[in-house]
């Protein structure tokens, strides 16, 4: 996210650092077309796949899911690589 959103988009209005979810919630607010589809994607398995994850959450999780997610976390990448001059 820090790579697309301008310094001054990753901060709110006090000039506080933005968190991880108010950054992608930006980044689809600023996006359009298939980039947005992906964050969209994304922030949902952020939610409910990668978070409890992280957090030693016992519900079932699949492979496949995973695999998914990390795909999308490349396009997003390819699709945002020309922002790194920010």
């Amino acid at each position: 996210m820090k790579k697309y959103l301008t310094p001054k988009e990753q901060r709110n209005k006090n000039c506080d650092p933005l968190d991880l979810s108010a950054l992608v919630e930006k980044a689809i607010s600023k996006s359009a077309g298939e980039l947005k589809t992906i964050l969209e994607k994304l922030n949902s398995d952020r939610k409910h796949i990668l978070n409890p994850l992280s957090h030693n959450d016992l519900r079932p999780n699949y492979s496949h899911e995973l695999k998914r997610a990390m795909v999308d976390f490349q396009r997003i990448e390819e699709k945002t690589k020309h922002f790194e001059k920010y």
